[in-house]
């Protein structure tokens, strides 16, 4: 992202420095499914998680085409306050509400990659379901295949298209939408939630309904999470009634937290760099 210069510009606290930002030519692009899984050390993770879940399948008698998981991922973000008429978050003079990523978020293209060419590996079949307020299966159910970057791709416009992801918020700076938006600023602003809460329920059951053509065999249902303002332990006796076992990822500064609301085995993870090693423990602790 570049900024281009700022400039004076009227506001109810006077003359403030209003910016606007633009795309440059040469901004950053996403990484593609293939310079993820390529890099060093995911090449490296994706090979020993691999043989970590194959080994535990070798020993078990899993046969990999015969195992089914869903892999969830919650994107759902937060929600900030900031003032349109100087820039500030949590000043109050004419706050809006804004919807922002979770910081743990910024991990999860790269952890959707990781775990679509370690169950392709394996051999299992597999889909990837990416969930907010709403539900999107990224792959359907079913054997591995070449639709990484299909799912990348998926998963980025599915996360991106919030449209207020598009507002640069500089603390202390206004920014042109500010500008814009106070013009029409109403109280209302001040507390018209823009974050709803992850929708557990529906990717559940959506895990469940895209599992439903296997038949035999082991199935499971992987969850990564950042923040879990609601138990989802109800859902996993609902998964374990139909023979679906269940495990989870808490990520984040607040892990410990958000795994005390997820399923009973969840792996805990504080550094946002540890979610992609997280597969084959969350994995294994199912097939076993």
């Amino acid at each position: 992202m570049e900024a281009t210069p700022t400039r004076s510009g009227p506001s109810l606290l006077g003359l403030r420095k209003v910016q606007h930002t633009r795309l440059a030519g040469a901004a950053v692009k996403p990484w593609t499914y293939a310079e993820l899984i390529g890099q060093p050390l995911n090449a490296a993770l994706i090979e020993s998680q691999v043989a970590e879940i194959r080994k535990v399948m070798t020993d078990k008698g899993l046969a990999p085409a015969q195992t089914g998981m869903t892999f969830l991922v919650d994107l759902t973000g937060h929600q900030v306050s900031v003032c349109l008429a100087c820039g500030v978050e949590g000043h109050d003079f004419r706050p809006t509400l804004v919807r922002r990523l979770n910081p743990e978020i910024n991990m999860l293209d790269e952890f959707a990659a990781v775990v679509h060419a370690i169950a392709s590996k394996v051999g299992m079949r597999f889909s990837i379901v990416a969930y907010d307020e709403e539900v999107l299966p990224l792959r359907k159910f079913g054997p591995p295949s070449n639709d990484g970057e299909d799912v990348l791709k998926r998963l980025q416009m599915f996360r991106e298209r919030h449209p207020d992801l598009k507002k640069s918020i500089v603390d202390g700076v206004v920014q042109a939408w500010m500008a814009d938006a106070l013009k029409t600023w109403s109280p209302a602003d001040a507390t018209q939630k823009v974050v709803g809460q992850a929708n557990d329920a529906l990717a559940i059951s959506t895990s469940e309904r895209l599992m439903s053509e296997q038949a035999g065999g082991l199935k499971g249902v992987m969850l990564a999470k950042a923040k879990a303002h609601v138990s989802v332990r109800p859902f996993e006796v609902v998964l374990q009634a139909k023979g679906i076992k269940a495990s989870a990822v808490a990520v984040g500064k607040q892990a410990r937290e958000t795994a005390a609301q997820m399923f009973r085995k969840t792996v805990v993870v504080s550094e946002m760099h540890g979610l992609r090693a997280t597969v084959a423990p969350a994995v294994v602790s199912m097939l076993e």
